[in-house]
């Protein structure tokens, strides 16, 4: 086939907000129907949408035709990047630049251009026309889009500048009945956009570009040249630019495919696919009614079934689907069901032939040996293109490639319906993964494979912003060790840090300082990152070590508690301190308790108060059991890490008003695995981590502002009753305070407070979380997914069971739930995030 090149006229004359005006004097309808988020595993949400669909498609019947179509645009990460800007900490703003300037660049090449899909519905409203002088209107030219003036050179055009206003109300009356799924009208500029876009694919331009070609007339829109090529390769050219297209009609398909609807699977692949529906409601009557052809069919498939017979062959397969077909067209006539012929096709874009045919390739091969047929569309492009430009196919009947089905089925294909994740603006952090089966460690091919970004900005969480299920702004990490949980925490705890919030990070393992402090050191040598270096030197590192005098008292309840969290406070760690000896001994609690009292009210009038002092008193008593119980509390807080709970308050406590904190906590001897206290070194340290549990409580409930607080390794806190207790109500008082708490354990039950086996699935605990991450885990997935809320099945337990390092499933506060695997950050800041040291040497032919 010769290369031929035309130019195929939108035939456009006039545009008022979605009303479009074609030289044949038809009016068209063009309206926006927004993306409707569904889980992919979410079965009720998709059948509860299919029937609001359903429901939207019927009230069209009477324009006998409509259109649907997806088409992908370019998603300006600048932009979004520069609206996040406007909260950035002023000092953290450099490295919150060149964060969002790196990542941004490196997606622009890894993926051509990151895109977003957006659907659209045309509608021929009724027959009528405007009538038009063509002597005098053969040619035209807008000058100003925000205004109706039309004019042709100065002369007077052959209809009203006012034709819109007749059509108005249909137009209101459509909108009105596709309101089930959202469907609204766009202004002049988007209509405009969408049509013009249609011509330029391929091309790599942006919104900006495309838009100031429309800036002075609709002639714009179709002013890309298009050469058809060999192979059914359309090119495109228009500013000095090529870009190739290719249409491939959808000969037929199961509407569902890997157990995605097949909109849903199109969208799996990582490159952009766009799709084209015309539709044409069946009439009832005529040849080409639904009963006659039902009859039709039924008769075909029973004869080649007498020939088959007849040859003393076995019946073929499609035989067999072809009466089934019949027989069940048949049950559908019967029972009254709409029906609807449709031309079905998807288009696939390059910058060359050879990547289309590359994309062909791949779409063929995912394909092969399935339901779905699609054409090699190889035939006549020119055509193609010219029947699928937007509202083209109105008027002209559907030919090749026709498909027929009751409405319901057509709305199997789950038109408009996507499954993002995540925030509406944020950090880039993540990708959704649309597979089931497992990449077997294989994370980067994970990310390689998905080009739906997933961003995050916990902030969002209690912000009145319409979809949202939740203002519930607490997150809980989970899963086990070596999952990718730290380095999620890690990176979340940077991404939040550049805003202007306050951020508290409890580090038990003391790691992060190390790590920090040798990075800054490195790039500092080699005058690396100028960026990342003062961010590092920004942030507040807070070690907590016993052996430091200076550090005696920072967590001491007497010093930074108010009076009634400071008595709560003290006698937990009492309790807990002296177990049986306090439990048993109501002289004692009388004793201690009344001390806390005076010494609070001494505290009141300005004396210097800490709560050894506490014990010095009751060593005053005259009983015995008091005495013994406040001299071994002493002892064993002499020489040991509670030395930084237990204080005369000659030291002041921590500072709470730093912009971003790491408060590591040095020498604390912790339960492995979620473990009871056993040891007087694992008691001491979880009587600290009580004080830690109320300071971070205290860090969110002093100001509105937003404030979050990162708790790491917090199974040992859930554990037990009473910390378990701290971390609830500090849950609880956040959500007024702006406070977003951030839990990072090994299992679920650590995060519900349930100590039986099976507890989760029955929570009473109304805080909540309002977004999850769960990577593996201990915890039984069945339990995982009741708890999230997902049905348990085959498919989903083998979705979540094939997670890999570096997968979780993340659940938003919008109800959304996927499996995405983490990217979302440089290399040379995620050397912040390394915590496994060896000496040894390892070399492999394959890494991970």
């Amino acid at each position: 086939m010769k290369n031929k090149s035309a130019k195929l006229r939108s035939r456009i004359v006039d545009i008022h907000d979605s009303l479009v005006l074609k030289e044949d004097g038809a009016v068209h309808l063009l309206l926006n129907v927004p993306s409707t988020v569904i889980s992919s595993k979410d079965e009720k949400g998709r059948l509860k949408y299919k029937s609001r669909q359903v429901q939207a498609f019927g009230e069209l019947e009477k324009y006998v035709n409509f259109e649907v179509f997806e088409l992908s645009f370019s998603l300006d990460l600048a932009n979004e990047f520069r609206k996040l800007s406007k909260n950035y900490y002023p000092p953290c703003a450099p490295l919150a630049i060149y964060i969002g300037e790196q990542i941004t660049e490196n997606l622009n090449l890894e993926l051509g251009r990151p895109y977003e899909y957006r659907s659209f519905i045309t509608v021929p409203l009724k027959t009528r026309k405007i009538p038009l002088n063509w002597k005098k209107a053969k040619k035209y030219a807008k000058e100003e889009l925000s205004k109706q003036v039309v004019s042709l050179f100065n002369k007077e055009v052959g209809f009203a500048p006012d034709w819109y206003e007749e059509f108005s109300q249909e137009a209101k009356a459509v909108r009105s009945s596709l309101m089930s799924i959202g469907a609204d009208f766009m202004t002049s500029e988007q209509t405009a956009f969408v049509f013009a876009s249609r011509y330029l694919k391929g091309l790599k331009v942006d919104s900006v570009e495309i838009q100031a070609h429309l800036d002075s007339s609709y002639e714009a829109i179709d002013e890309a040249k298009l050469y058809f090529l060999a192979e059914g390769v359309v090119g495109h050219y228009s500013n000095r630019q090529f870009g190739y297209s290719k249409s491939l009609p959808i000969i037929a398909d199961p509407t569902v495919m890997n157990g995605q609807d097949i909109e849903a699977f199109f969208h799996s692949f990582n490159f952009e696919i766009s799709t084209f529906c015309r539709a044409t409601f069946a009439s009832s009557h005529g040849v080409n009614a639904p009963l006659k052809r039902g009859n039709r069919a039924k008769k075909r498939a029973k004869n080649i079934g007498q020939e088959a017979e007849q040859a003393d062959s076995r019946q073929r397969t499609d035989v067999i689907m072809a009466q089934e077909l019949a027989e069940y067209q048949e049950q559908d006539i019967e029972k009254g069901k709409k029906f609807l012929d449709f031309v079905y096709s998807i288009e696939i874009y390059g910058v060359s032939p050879e990547e289309i045919w590359e994309k062909e390739t791949i779409l063929m091969a995912a394909t092969k040996d399935t339901e779905l047929e699609i054409s090699s569309g190889k035939a006549d492009q020119e055509k193609e293109f010219s029947v699928s430009r937007i509202t083209e196919g109105h008027n002209r009947k559907l030919d090749v490639f026709v498909q027929s089905q009751p409405l319901e089925s057509f709305c199997e294909h789950l038109w408009f319906a996507s499954n993002s994740v995540g925030s509406k603006r944020g950090f880039y952090i993540a990708r959704v993964v649309d597979r089931v089966d497992s990449y077997n460690g294989d994370t980067q091919r994970a990310i390689e494979d998905s080009n739906k970004l997933v961003f995050f900005n916990m902030y969002e969480a209690n912000k009145k912003i319409k979809g949202k299920k939740t203002d519930n702004g607490h997150i809980l990490i989970i899963g086990e060790t070596g999952s990718g949980k730290s380095y999620l925490t890690k990176l979340l705890f940077l991404c939040h840090s550049l805003l202007r919030s306050q951020t508290l990070y409890i580090d038990p393992k003391a790691e992060m300082r190390k790590q920090y402090m040798e990075v800054l050191e490195e790039y500092e040598s080699q005058g690396l990152y100028p960026e990342l270096c003062d961010y590092i030197r920004q942030i507040n590192f807070v070690t907590l070590k016993s052996e430091n005098t200076e550090n005696h008292g920072a967590l001491d309840p007497f010093v930074f508690a108010p009076s009634t969290t400071c008595k709560d406070l003290a006698e937990t760690m009492v309790a807990e301190l002296l177990g049986d000896d306090y439990d048993n001994s109501v002289k004692f609690k009388n004793a201690f308790l009344r001390t806390v009292d005076e010494l609070l009210l001494r505290r009141e009038t300005g004396e210097q108060i800490g709560f050894l002092h506490v014990f010095d008193e009751l060593e005053k008593s005259g009983i015995e059991e008091v005495v013994e119980r406040a001299e071994l509390t002493l002892a064993k807080v002499n020489n040991s890490v509670l030395q930084l709970a237990f204080s005369r308050g000659e030291n002041r406590g921590l500072d709470l008003e730093q912009h971003m904190t790491v408060l590591e906590v040095w020498g604390l001897d912790l339960p492995k695995n979620g473990g009871q206290a056993k040891t007087q070194s694992q008691i001491k340290s979880l009587v600290l981590m009580y004080a830690l549990g109320y300071f971070c409580r205290a860090f969110g409930e002093r100001s509105k502002a937003e404030t979050s607080v990162f708790v790491d390794e917090a199974w040992f806190m859930m554990n037990s009753e009473v910390g378990d207790n701290i971390l609830t109500e500090a849950r609880r008082t956040g959500r007024s305070y702006n406070n977003f708490l951030v839990l990072v354990t090994q299992s679920l039950k650590d995060s519900t407070g349930a100590k039986q086996a099976g507890d989760a699935e029955n929570e009473k605990d109304d805080t909540g979380f309002g977004t999850v991450f769960a990577f593996n885990t201990v915890t039984k997935t069945d339990r995982l997914l009741n708890y999230l809320k997902v049905p348990v099945n085959e498919d989903t337990l083998e979705w979540v069971d094939n997670m890999t390092q570096g997968e979780c499933l993340m659940k938003d506060p919008y109800g959304h739930i996927e499996r995405i695997v983490i990217d979302g950050m440089l290399p040379e800041i995620t050397r912040l995030f390394d915590t496994v040291e060896t000496d040894m040497d390892f070399e492999y032919d394959e890494v991970a």
